[in-house]
């Protein structure tokens, strides 16, 4: 009997991942199915002929379960989960080695290539950032503070 262990391929635990978070949003999507076919809302829609304009007003008759929450929360994490085991995969196929906790795929609000966006920010630190560009699919590796050293 052969009980050699054989390596997944690298990306296997995004793949993983993206499918939990499809099983997730696909749960949500038929419990939202179901609770919409109990019209929860009522639209109620009225000319105001002072103002001379239509009013719409939604009556709500049964707000949505608590339960979606962690439904929600569970499919963010998986994606954002998957993200960064990609981020972490690409360094690794850079041949650099990954920094725990700080290699992760960046989100960020403001665009993390402009330098002043994140000049007054105090703690802010790039860690090995995966940026694209065009078909080189080049890894970037950013200094870890606003000025580039």
């Amino acid at each position: 009997m052969n009980l050699r262990y054989e390596s997944p391929h690298p990306l296997s635990g995004c793949q993983l991942k993206m499918r939990r978070a499809d099983e997730h949003f696909e749960a949500l999507q038929n419990s939202m199915h179901d609770f919409m076919r109990r019209d929860p809302y009522e639209v109620i829609q009225d000319f105001d002929s002072e103002a001379n304009q239509y009013v719409v007003r939604v009556k709500v008759r049964e707000r949505p379960p608590i339960e979606w929450s962690p439904i929600i929360g569970d499919i963010i994490h998986n994606i954002r989960s998957s993200l960064d085991h990609l981020a972490w995969q690409l360094v690794k196929r850079n041949a650099e080695e990954p920094i725990p906790g700080k290699t992760q795929f960046p989100i960020f609000s403001k665009d993390p290539f402009d330098r002043n966006a994140f000049a007054k920010t105090k703690d802010w630190n790039l860690y090995d950032v995966v940026k694209w560009r065009g078909r080189g699919r080049t890894l970037y590796r950013l200094a870890a503070s606003p000025t580039g050293r």
